[in-house]
């Protein structure tokens, strides 16, 4: 069961990004899994209060978020359900944290996880396409979350599920480059559209993707409004809330 699965992979886990898990038991009627207390509430809420950011306000968040895939990946571990629910604020809100193990699985070069279920909207194109499973879907999950930040856009939602599947199995690099233009520098285009690679193996690694995070120039000029943002994360809760109604997230 994915709960048994999730308190074996969060006991390994000790890191400053992502949840703290402190217990986990089951009864008969029940299954608990017991965490650290996060009060600073959901990332994009923080960004849609402060009404408009920066490209760099983004990347400070994304950079927190790399470092905690990094470490999982290290351990060979894929987290594989990355979505706007996942990044949490502790109180101060300046610390990413990352939730949602339900889906995380350990990965191994010569076995590839095939995934059974997945949020489509936040999904490789791997994933959509029924295929084996790595760590890399998550750098692609994460351009998603990233593309959604920077534009207040989601890159690739249609109206129905099968069609946004199909849309991340064509992957339009020209078509996402296009909705960015005006609104990014040229260098996160590029950075945003390296996480998107179409390609499993072509894709770069988590530690690829966090070294060039190093050398990226930020902007502060080009301010996001949040106003699209809202939008996009109302709709977000809506959904989930239909999909999990007994859920507080």
């Amino acid at each position: 069961m994915n709960f048994f699965k999730e308190t074996i992979i969060l006991k390994q886990i000790n890191h400053v990004n992502v949840v703290r898990f402190i217990a986990g038991y089951h009864t008969l009627e029940s299954l608990v899994l017991v965490t650290e207390w996060i009060s600073g509430g959901n990332l994009l809420q923080k960004l849609i209060d402060e009404g408009e950011y920066s490209e760099a306000r983004v990347f400070f968040f994304f950079e927190q978020l790399c470092n905690a895939l990094e470490f999982l990946h290290s351990k060979s571990i894929a987290h594989l359900d990355l979505r706007c629910e996942s990044l949490l604020l502790a109180a101060n809100h300046r610390r990413l944290i990352i939730i949602g193990f339900g889906n995380a699985r350990e990965v191994q070069d010569d076995f590839l996880e095939l995934l059974d279920r997945a949020v489509p909207e936040f999904c490789s194109p791997e994933v959509a396409r029924c295929m084996p499973v790595d760590c890399s879907s998550d750098v692609f999950s994460a351009g998603i979350l990233l593309f959604m930040l920077l534009t207040g856009e989601s890159p690739y939602q249609e109206k129905t599920d099968k069609d946004t599947l199909l849309n991340i199995q064509e992957n339009d690099q020209e078509k996402l480059k296009s909705r960015m233009k005006g609104k990014l520098s040229n260098a996160t285009q590029t950075f945003v559209l390296q996480c998107l690679t179409t390609e499993a193996h072509k894709r770069p690694s988590i530690s690829e993707i966090a070294e060039d995070l190093a050398n990226h120039e930020f902007s502060d000029e080009k301010t996001i409004d949040a106003k699209k943002l809202k939008y996009l994360f109302t709709r977000q809760r809506y959904i989930y809330q239909i999909a999990c109604p007994y859920s507080d997230l």
